[in-house]
């Protein structure tokens, strides 16, 4: 007996009530678009909150992330009008919970661009850090060039040496030279063939 199965419980038929409410619930979107949608639905917030967070811009109700998937999965036009329709139809009594939750995103003023500027102000900040410490170094970079004693010394050297070497030819009396000639200063060779 300690080691026996559990006798098996046999499912009771459903009854006509539950096959009815089966019945009642609508579906209107293609099977793919509402496994879509139902995989989104389950990483956000209950409906509810989701749809008031959107309407006043609530940060603390749906993160960037939920943001970022909701619009990717914002509904097109046409699925708004067919569920809208299926809503309206007489005899409907339950859209089935993707449809339900874009009939519900419908109810949003300017969605797309909503969720468009949000998502940007959310990561602006981010995105700001990202851009400001390459700048910070360039600047800084620039600074350095700008108060350096060496560099003009070492510049005014580097062209009095090209000057030299090709004196005996049209490039040879040049009042300036492009930066990308240091990155070849290391190509240079002398007159035995080494550096």
């Amino acid at each position: 007996e300690t080691f026996a199965t559990a006798p098996t419980k046999v499912a009771a038929p459903a009854s006509a009530e539950a096959v009815e409410k089966k019945k009642e619930v609508v579906r209107v979107l293609d099977d793919k678009r509402s496994q879509a949608l139902a995989i989104m639905m389950s990483h956000l917030p209950p409906q509810s909150i989701t749809v008031a967070g959107i309407k006043e811009l609530d940060d603390t109700a749906l993160t960037v992330d939920d943001l970022v998937a909701l619009n990717a999965n914002l509904p097109t036009p046409e699925e708004t009008k067919a569920v809208l329709e299926a809503y309206q139809r007489p005899g409907t009594h339950k859209l089935d919970k993707p449809e339900s939750f874009l009939l519900a995103l419908g109810g949003v003023p300017s969605l797309a661009p909503r969720l468009h500027c949000w998502i940007f102000a959310r990561q602006f900040n981010d995105r700001l850090s990202s851009v400001m410490e390459p700048l910070s170094l360039g600047l800084q970079a620039a600074e350095a060039a700008l108060q350096s004693k060496s560099l003009p010394v070492f510049l005014s050297a580097v062209l009095a040496l090209g000057n030299h070497m090709n004196g005996g030819t049209n490039r040879g009396q040049a009042d300036g030279f492009d930066l990308d000639v240091l990155v070849k200063l290391t190509d240079t060779k002398g007159t035995d063939g080494t550096t």
